[in-house]
């Protein structure tokens, strides 16, 4: 079975091995003071793995994050709950605009009467709006946004406990010290940034 030689230590390790054992095993016994430079101390195959498996759009599980090798505190520190954004359902908006529309013109006699709100049976209009909807089989008035929305094997999900890969990398960067050029768009961000740690990388190799 092949080998290759790590490229901190210069340990050799079986080739299918994801990570160095030897830098490993050191790396995730050392503790990290989180408020100093951290970033320093992730090694470089675990930071290499890390930016390969995002894309600006991920959700790192924390067991994911810690089977990539990175250090526990790490992973403590930026694990937080995220939820799915909502949006209105514009189906069943429509359809219940479609309906008040057509009971207001009802109870007022036509659509150039002038009445307060004081005037109109607001409860009972909602009541049966939402009763309306429901015999329509549109009974969700929210629905989760195209672009907003957490998916957990192929299923949304209103939340998950994770790590945003963007805002990750961007710390990392951040507390590298390392600039890197704006992009607009999440994927865009992404691969910017990973771009400025992977240079950042390969001159610590020069060096």
């Amino acid at each position: 079975m092949s080998v290759v030689t790590c490229a901190n230590c210069n340990q050799t390790f079986l080739v299918d091995t994801p990570n160095c054992p030897y830098c490993w095993n050191q790396y995730q016994r050392k503790e990290i003071p989180m408020e100093n430079n951290w970033a320093e101390e992730i090694p470089k195959d675990v930071m290499t793995a890390l930016l390969s498996h995002g894309e600006g759009h991920t959700i790192f599980g924390a067991e994911e994050l810690l089977n990539l090798g990175l250090h526990p505190e790490i992973v403590d520190k930026f694990k937080t709950t995220l939820k799915s954004d909502k949006v209105p359902n514009y189906r069943t908006m429509e359809e219940a605009t479609g309906w008040l529309w057509k009971e207001l013109e009802e109870w007022a006699g036509g659509t150039t009467v002038k009445f307060s709100l004081e005037d109109l049976p607001l409860e009972t209009f909602l009541e049966n709006m939402v009763r309306h909807c429901i015999s329509e089989g549109k009974e969700e008035f929210v629905a989760y946004s195209p672009k907003g929305t957490i998916f957990v094997k192929g299923q949304p999900v209103d939340e998950m406990d994770g790590i945003y890969d963007l805002v990750l990398v961007r710390a990392i960067a951040n507390n590298l010290g390392l600039s890197w050029e704006p992009k607009m768009g999440r994927g865009f961000e992404y691969r910017s940034i990973s771009s400025a740690i992977k240079s950042h990388l390969e001159s610590l190799d020069v060096h």
